[in-house]
């Protein structure tokens, strides 16, 4: 009985011994800051609207004369002028077909 009692004891110590809540010191020194660089954030399909909302990568420029993103080679094809830059700016850039109103 006096064993069991014996080792009851010493189970006891060792366990109240384990939880004991003393911090490990803390180091000395310079401290270490280690920074990653954040990822780069995904560009999203159709992001790259210009000031008139049209979306470049899929071929939409703006268009003075119809008031709307057009796509220079539909365009081109639709009213008859030669399918380069100059034919879509010389008639993009005539007077509107229909007033601009401001909202």
């Amino acid at each position: 009985m006096r064993a069991l009692t014996t080792s009851a004891l010493a189970t006891a110590v060792l366990a109240l011994a384990a939880c004991s809540s003393k911090a490990p010191p803390e180091p000395t020194g310079p401290k270490v800051v280690v920074v990653t660089p954040a990822a780069p954030q995904p560009v999203k399909v159709g992001g790259d609207r210009d000031a008139n909302g049209c979306i470049g990568s899929a071929g939409y420029q703006w268009c003075g004369h119809t008031q709307q993103c057009e796509r220079s080679w539909e365009l081109a094809s639709a009213k008859g002028f030669a399918n380069t830059s100059a034919g879509f700016k010389a008639y993009c850039e005539q007077a509107p077909l229909k007033p601009v109103t401001k909202p």
